[in-house]
Formats: structure tokens, C-alpha cells, sequence
């Protein structure tokens, strides 16, 4: 498998994992641009089945601000993605990409343009920031044995 961002399987359905993403995300101050249903649009594009897939486009308002005050240029590489997904066995997946991935892999990037740099750190930060509390709440969410 590719190597696509932190990726975080929960023991908790689909359902319960959703509305604590959504919230730890604002928690850290992201805010959602769009949400894609992956297995309504499959369903209705090519009269397929998948099983429940979301993929959430998020920013960080002041980061970005920030970042295009430093580099119009990086604007290619917002929003961040993240693909939330249910598995065969009932757990969830979450998969966040990194945040300005051109940036933090070719080097001419970051000799161009090093003030990205601690924004992109931010940034990542804060996506660790909620995985963190994301997995505590999986936890928490699973009833005792």
C-alpha cells in the first residue's frame, strides 16, 4: 500500500466516527469546505456499490491566510484531504494527507520558499492534535467488555 498520510483504523462504526471527526477538526480550528459521500456518488454515476466512503476537504483559516500571504503559489496544494472509510470488518479507517506534500518532498520548495515551512509544521501539528483525540474517543466509544 501507498503511502498516503497518518492513517488511523478504529474499532468504532462509520457512523459513530463521523461526528467526532467533525468536531476535534474544528476543535483545531479547521473548518469543512466539502464533503463528498464517495457511495452516493458511485451509486449514482455508475449504478455501483462501495461500501461507506467520505472524503472531507478542510482548511485551516489563519494558516492559510498565512501561507498565501507568504506564497500565492501553495495554493495548489490547500485543502487538506481526508478520506474516511468503513472496512470488512466493521473497524473505520481515516486517512488525512499531509499538509503541502510538494513542500515537505522536493527540496526546491522548501530552499524557495523556508517561511512555509513552521505553517506547514502548524498545520501538521494540529491534524496530529485531533487524530490524537479521535483515537481517545474511538475508545471511549466502545463499550466495556
Amino acid at each position: 500500500m501507498g503511502d498516503w498520510g497518518r492513517r488511523l483504523v478504529l474499532d468504532v462504526t462509520f457512523d459513530q466516527v463521523i461526528p467526532g471527526v467533525l468536531q476535534e477538526l474544528q476543535h483545531e480550528g479547521f473548518e469543512i469546505l466539502g464533503q463528498v459521500d464517495v457511495r452516493d456518488a458511485v451509486r449514482r454515476s455508475l449504478k455501483a456499490d462501495l461500501r461507506r466512503y467520505m472524503i472531507l476537504s478542510v482548511w485551516h483559516p489563519s494558516l492559510t491566510f498565512d501561507a498565501l500571504r507568504e506564497s500565492l503559489e501553495i495554493g495548489v496544494e490547500l485543502p487538506v484531504n481526508i478520506a474516511i472509510y468503513e472496512l470488512a470488518d466493521g473497524e473505520t479507517a481515516i486517512t488525512v494527507a499531509e499538509p503541502f506534500p510538494s513542500l515537505t518532498s522536493d527540496r526546491g520548495w522548501r530552499e524557495e520558499c523556508p517561511e512555509l515551512l513552521p505553517i506547514e509544521r502548524q498545520l501538521s501539528d494540529h491534524l496530529a492534535q485531533a487524530l490524537g483525540r479521535i483515537s481517545h474517543l474511538a475508545r471511549a466509544t466502545v463499550p466495556a467488555g
